[in-house]
């Protein structure tokens, strides 16, 4: 035989009543939820700002930049007259490639300082632009070429 613990049904019993008993006598009581905003701008409490300033600094990803990096004038201008004569000269051997009045059909050749830049279209079944650009100090060489296919006469 072996010993098992005896359970007795009546305490069991009186147990589980007590038990139903408590919950349903007691009061269940709700309030309604409120909210309140954290942030001060927006109606919170002027205390919370400090907390708010730190947690942002302390999210913060990026770095000021330094001032010891700004170009001076006179390297502005040398930039944007770069920028602008580049432009130029690609309006320049666009007209050339796409333009019925061109001369040169449709090729060439164009020297600006250091940087040859040769330009080519074909009109075959596979009609294409290819623009290579070389810096003749280096001899660095870039080649794009651009399908133009049905889009161009």
């Amino acid at each position: 035989m072996t010993n098992r613990p005896s359970i007795n049904i009546s305490k069991l019993i009186s147990l589980v009543i007590l038990l139903c008993g408590a919950f349903a006598l007691g009061n269940a009581s709700a309030q309604a939820l409120k909210y309140t905003p954290i942030n001060p701008h927006f109606g919170g409490s002027p205390f919370n700002g400090a907390d708010l300033m730190a947690s942002a600094q302390a999210q913060r990803q990026y770095n000021t930049p330094s001032t010891s990096g700004t170009s001076s004038a006179l390297q502005s201008f040398a930039s944007n007259l770069d920028a602008r004569i580049s432009a130029g000269l690609s309006q320049y051997i666009s007209n050339q490639l796409f333009s019925a009045s061109a001369s040169g059909g449709g090729s060439g050749s164009v020297m600006v300082g250091s940087m040859k830049v040769d330009y080519t279209r074909t009109d075959g079944s596979a009609k294409t632009v290819s623009v290579t650009m070389t810096d003749t100090k280096t001899g660095e060489t870039q080649t794009v070429s651009y399908p133009l296919g049905i889009f161009v006469p």
